[in-house]
């Protein structure tokens, strides 16, 4: 099984993003959700570490898409280094977002 990990800027993002939810006319079921599907991300990544597309500014990294409703999905940004069999989520974005806060 594979360790999956986050990076600071990606716990702060999780934060960051039930705000923009709510600041952005979503509901607290919306925010429950997200919790909920990035605890399943989690799962899915320990258990395959290709899920997602390439990232496509840099092929060493991958982007897992987190479908939290009807109209709105997160996009989370990973790193799988093979040798420690570690994935590090670095940072997540909701996709009315034009980039990652990085």
């Amino acid at each position: 099984m594979i360790k999956v990990k986050f990076s600071r800027k990606a716990a702060t993002d999780i934060v960051r993003l039930k705000k923009f939810i709510i600041e952005n006319g979503g509901y607290q079921a919306t925010v429950n959700a997200l919790d909920k599907k990035v605890k399943n991300l989690i799962v899915s990544l320990s258990e395959n570490s290709n899920l997602g597309r390439p990232y496509q500014y840099d092929s060493h990294y991958r982007e897992a898409i987190i479908f939290i409703g009807k109209k709105r999905t997160c996009t989370a940004l990973y790193r799988y280094n093979k040798v420690k069999n570690k994935i590090v989520i670095i940072a997540i974005k909701d996709s009315r977002e034009e980039s990652y806060k990085i």
